[in-house]
């Protein structure tokens, strides 16, 4: 009886709309939505068979609703008497076996609405152990995770997890329902359910702790990475600490040294980033995310106007060969850009036209690339520009103009380059206006008296 109360009331709030996965939005929504099948699965429920139609393949297709259900309670009194299995018994024992074997063929083939049926039909109508009870939960989660349909399969989960508290399977239960939790952007549920993993490897007995060791450090990781994503960036970082200390296998050791020094600048503590990222780089030279440290290395020592030490740190980078780290060619030159153009760009922003220059100027021949040069050699123009190097200032200029008019030649502009040439021409004729009047101000500031009218 408490199967058909469970598979009735978990397709209920399912078939009425309470799990549509996409509805959810927020965490807010989520939880109501999660609570409601919590709070719903503790209530009465009708039977199932007045809202599921098995297809007519199925063992059940020549039995009358009402013959069913009296035999289906011939058998329970039957078993609850502790009788031997009768031939009705044995019947719906065959059906059941039927259905789950007609539920799994569904699920091969794709076929989710049929599954889901039969396994309802199972939960509800069916003869099964309780081992066989929790196959049965473990495929409706497989199922509906298949369907990418987040709701219905915590709903599951956490069914299993409230009808089997002691059962060896729930640290790994604990974990999918935290992970997808965490997929729909509920971090707060998220991270409830990694503390369970940690609870229950804490309250395991001696002979276990060594099973629990791996699945309680991926609970760590996972803690810190979702306090993270919710913003709470210190509280992440000292999970960081502590796992920094443990004895971890060497990828997941860089990913934590590594996630320190990017968690203190997050925090805005630039004078802790600059060593802990320091060390991930020297223990781990040839990992991928080495030129992201290093352009983290260089914004710390910027925020702290240490200019000079923030472009020799791109200039490191710039000078390193990708054949040192585990990254491809075309990824590391991607860092390359991208950390001495957006360094390049706050000093600009501040006003650092001299630091600003010199990473333009090194950062240019990174690539070939009309788009890039371009945009990278009018940035150059504009710097000396405010340093008073008006002469340099259009020479840059001319060559992007020199340049699209090249390229017209063979109609190949785009459009953010005839942008970018017409920026050019502007700035240039703006320039040759300058020059011309300040040559105007000079002749009549040297003209000799005698001249004068």
């Amino acid at each position: 009886m408490m199967r058909g109360v469970i598979a009735g009331l978990l397709l209920g709030l399912i078939t009425a709309g309470f799990l549509k996965a996409e509805s959810v939005s927020t965490e807010e929504r989520v939880s109501d939505k999660v609570m409601a099948q919590r709070e719903a699965l503790g209530k009465s429920a009708a039977v199932l068979g007045a809202t599921v139609e098995v297809s007519e393949d199925a063992p059940q297709k020549k039995l009358k609703e009402a013959k069913y259900r009296e035999e289906h309670a011939a058998y329970t009194e039957a078993a609850s008497a502790g009788k031997p299995p009768t031939f009705l018994e044995e019947l719906i024992r065959q059906r059941t076996i039927a259905w789950r074997r007609h539920a799994k063929m569904a699920l091969k083939a794709r076929d989710y609405e049929a599954a889901e049926k039969y396994y309802f039909e199972i939960l509800n109508n069916g003869s099964i152990s309780n081992a066989e009870q929790k196959e049965v939960f473990i495929e409706m989660a497989d199922l509906y995770e298949k369907q990418k349909n987040e709701i219905k399969t915590i709903a599951v989960y956490e069914t299993f997890l409230e009808l089997y508290p002691d059962d060896e399977m729930n640290p790994r239960v604990h974990m999918k329902v935290g992970d997808l939790y965490r997929d729909i952007g509920a971090f707060k549920f998220a991270s409830e359910h990694y503390y369970k993993i940690l609870n229950l490897a804490l309250k395991s007995r001696k002979g276990a702790i060594e099973e629990y060791r791996e699945i309680s450090l991926q609970a760590q990781l996972k803690l810190a990475e979702t306090e993270a994503e919710r913003g709470n960036f210190e509280s992440a970082e000292r999970f960081y600490q502590r796992l920094a200390k443990l004895d971890l296998p060497a990828d997941e050791h860089a990913k934590v040294l590594f996630q320190r020094g990017y968690l203190e600048t997050k925090i805005g503590s630039p004078g802790k980033a600059i060593p802990a990222l320091k060390e991930f780089i020297e223990t781990y030279p040839r990992d991928s995310r080495v030129p992201e440290a290093h352009y983290l290395i260089s914004d710390s020592y910027r925020k702290m106007n240490q200019s000079e030490k923030a472009v020799q740190e791109i200039f490191v980078l710039l000078k390193k060969n990708h054949n040192l780290a585990r990254i491809d060619s075309e990824e590391w030159v991607h860092w390359k850009r991208r950390a001495g153009n957006q360094i390049a760009n706050q000093f600009y922003k501040q006003g650092d036209y001299h630091n600003a220059l010199r990473l333009y100027q090194a950062i240019t021949p990174l690539s070939t690339d009309p788009q890039w040069q371009w945009e990278t050699v009018y940035q150059i123009g504009l710097c000396f520009e405010r340093l008073s190097v008006y002469g340099k200032a259009r020479e840059a200029c001319q060559w992007i103009v020199q340049g699209g008019e090249q390229a017209e030649a063979v109609s190949d502009l785009s459009k953010n380059l005839e942008q970018l040439q017409n920026m050019a021409k502007w700035r240039l004729k703006e320039m040759i206006a300058i020059d011309k009047h300040v040559d105007a101000v000079n002749n009549l500031l040297i003209l000799e008296p005698a001249s004068l009218p």
